[in-house]
């Protein structure tokens, strides 16, 4: 998947008093991890849709959900496929985490064909380390693609 960074978008990188939860004014909270595992900007569209289908934030998003958008977002653009917020929630709904509340997940539900497999567990750390993205087009407002 190609991906280039756009010129107009700053990165600032996590000062040691700053959290990811805070709410710095234009910036968006990225993990590390996200990355790592073959994130690339723009959000996936998906990923959007999704973020305003509940009215979440990016980082509220625990790691594996980042990589069902970023494997089905790899499989849609290798074969030329559509799959929008309908089939995603007919495959997988969100669970919120049980014990930090602010944090969801992607669980297939029970009867759904397993569209991405081999998820690997979590690295442990992988909350701690993150960046802030100041710029358009990166935190939203997304429109409205529900």
């Amino acid at each position: 998947m190609e991906s280039q960074m756009m010129s107009f978008i700053v990165l600032h990188a996590a000062k040691e008093h700053e959290r990811a939860d805070w709410d710095i004014p234009r910036c968006t909270c990225f993990y590390e991890y996200n990355f790592r595992q073959g994130y690339r900007f723009h959000v996936p569209s998906l990923a959007r849709c999704l973020l305003v289908y509940y009215d979440i934030a990016l980082g509220q998003l625990m790691p594996n959900s980042w990589r069902i958008f970023i494997s089905l977002s790899v499989l849609c653009e290798k074969y030329n496929l559509k799959f929008g917020i309908g089939s995603l929630l007919h495959n997988y709904y969100l669970k919120q985490h049980v014990h930090e509340k602010c944090r969801f997940s992607l669980i297939l539900r029970s009867n759904a064909t397993q569209l991405i497999t081999d998820l690997t567990t979590n690295d442990r750390r992988w909350k701690y380390t993150f960046f802030f993205v100041n710029g358009p087009l990166i935190d939203g407002p997304f429109g409205n693609e529900k």
